[in-house]
């Protein structure tokens, strides 16, 4: 665990952060997942250049689209990291202090 100083502002700022970054996290993984699928697809409907596409890398597209689905469900709604006031020093003074905690699944 980490201890950061700082006023409630800093602490808030610090918060939205790391909120950001998680959504941002999940964001990459639907855009990765979206286009695997729209790889499966291509080749599944057999547009224009379908040959070129192998059905083992198909194949491979759908095992990593499935794993991150499965890792999205299971992991999307629990916390990472959790951010809560120290309960001795975080007050309105300008050094309160705050704890950063990794959750390990």
């Amino acid at each position: 665990e980490r201890s950061v100083r700082g006023d409630d502002s800093t602490c808030e700022l610090i918060r939205r952060y790391i909120r950001a970054r998680r959504k941002l996290r999940f964001r990459n993984l639907d855009v990765l997942h979206d286009c695997l699928r729209i790889v499966m697809l291509y080749r599944s409907l057999k547009f224009r250049g379908h040959e070129i596409i192998h059905p083992t890398f198909v194949a491979f597209c759908g095992i990593v689209s499935s794993g991150i689905s499965i890792f999205k469900a299971a992991i999307e709604k629990e916390r990472f990291i959790k951010v809560e006031p120290s309960p001795t020093k975080c007050s309105k003074e300008p050094n309160s202090a705050f704890t950063l905690s990794l959750i390990h699944i």
